[in-house]
């Protein structure tokens, strides 16, 4: 009887934990939490794109989102998503890449090909030099900052993207981010560096204590299965099918209600009982809340408004998985 009441005592303590992280204040259950949510969502979401939509007026095509799918979503990359780039290591509130280098544009010789590894702070400060090869150029650095009061001659616009992550071949982030000095002193500034990836993952449970954007893209799936759950509820005789989807935003969804609909990727040639699930699916994503994802920045300046998602559905309800989380490495 002992041992019954301590597993009480802890099946209690872990209840209370769950509501907790759930939000539940005690009030009686069904609440209005969603539109909570929603609204803290949208507050955390505001951006000023200002200056950054010279820089980003092209956006990535449906075609293209499909295309890259199919190429890259059995495949896993150990590649960094700053290589090649200029990162930001010591920054404000997280890390970054820096996609407007001061170097390339820098009539200084010796810069042109490199890459730096930069502090942000008041402003950017030049912290290393590499190389093509990835070898620190030292003296090279020790020469410029000599030479030039620790770089304070610096202008221009100093585009960044906090926490970019490969997907499906392109690399991405939703916190996008520009400051724009004269003479090392700042004049303006645009974007949003805590922007949420999309209300599932703002709104769903977290596994990683002060993680970033991409660490909460697990919850939101799992989010979304038990939303999908609960308004599309299977049949007893529900027979179990999987399969890939691309989730977008409708190139002309200013004009029209729905903002966000599916294209089914896998498999090629889909059955009845698949298409039914599909069509189930697509009729939710349609009737989503315009906005309720963020679109993605691209490395190459770009717009994305995909998701790539691998569905399970069967008499139990709805598994939805993110792509970013399958191919990610260990």
């Amino acid at each position: 009887m002992k041992r019954i009441g301590i597993l009480l005592q802890m099946t209690l303590l872990c209840t209370m934990q769950i509501l907790a992280q759930s939000g539940w204040n005690g009030e009686r259950i069904p609440y209005d939490k969603f539109e909570r949510e929603w609204a803290d969502f949208r507050y955390q979401s505001k951006e000023d794109m200002g200056v950054l939509q010279r820089y980003y007026k092209d956006t990535v095509t449906v075609a293209e989102m499909a295309e890259n799918f199919y190429v890259n979503y059995n495949k896993r990359t150990n590649a960094s998503p700053y290589a090649g780039l200029d990162s930001v290591v010591y920054g404000i509130r997280g890390e970054y890449v820096l996609l407007t280098s001061p170097l390339n544009r820098s009539s200084i010789k010796g810069l042109q090909g490199k890459r730096g590894v930069w502090k942000w702070g008041k402003r950017f400060l030049l912290y290393q030099i590499l190389d093509k090869r990835g070898v620190s150029q030292d003296a090279l650095l020790k020469k410029i900052i000599a030479g030039r009061d620790s770089l304070a001659w610096m202008k221009g616009d100093f585009v960044t993207l906090r926490s970019p992550r490969h997907y499906m071949g392109f690399i991405v982030s939703p916190r996008v981010y520009m400051q724009t000095y004269s003479e090392s002193q700042l004049i303006g500034s645009c974007g949003n560096i805590e922007c949420p990836a999309d209300f599932f993952s703002f709104a769903g449970p977290t596994y990683v204590m002060d993680g970033d954007w991409y660490h909460k893209t697990r919850g939101g799936a799992e989010y979304l299965s038990k939303m999908l759950t609960l308004y599309c509820y299977p049949n007893k005789g529900t027979e179990e099918r999987t399969f890939s989807v691309l989730l977008y935003k409708k190139p002309d969804s200013s004009r029209i209600k729905s903002e966000y609909t599916l294209k089914l990727l896998l498999p090629v040639d889909a059955d009845n009982e698949t298409n039914s699930a599909f069509e189930k699916l697509k009729r939710f994503v349609e009737n989503l809340r315009n906005n309720a994802f963020n679109p993605f920045y691209t490395t190459d300046f770009r717009v994305m408004t995909g998701r790539y998602y691998r569905v399970t559905y069967n008499k139990c309800g709805w598994l939805v998985e993110d792509y970013l989380d399958i191919t990610k490495t260990k």
